[in-house]
């Protein structure tokens, strides 16, 4: 319907706050990898300290992946509850540029 108004929606973001845990752990872990592998000169003495850094930059990523993942969901709920004709052309209105 034209003229249907629809209810507003609480404004509300996407939840931040797992990402963020996340996102610093995964820094804190990445940052105690790297100082204790400065500690050890051979490549066999570093490996756990490796792993560690690593488990902490997948950590910080899937911390990424749920926030932008939350944030897809949330435009596609807003986009849903939008009229269906919003920013379609009409055939033969006043810009359709074919001429008529």
């Amino acid at each position: 319907m034209i003229g249907a108004r629809i209810p507003p929606e609480p404004q509300r973001g996407p939840d931040v706050a797992g990402p963020v845990v996340c996102n610093v752990a995964g820094i804190l872990l990445l940052a105690v990898a790297w100082v204790v592998t400065s500690g050890h000169p051979s490549f066999g003495a570093q490996l756990p300290s490796v792993n560690l850094g690593v488990a902490g930059v997948l950590l910080a990523g899937a911390g990424d992946v749920v926030y932008l993942v939350g944030t897809r969901r949330l435009l596609r709920r807003r986009m849903g509850r939008l009229p269906a004709g919003l920013g379609r052309r009409v055939p033969g209105g006043p810009r359709d540029g074919s001429g008529a």
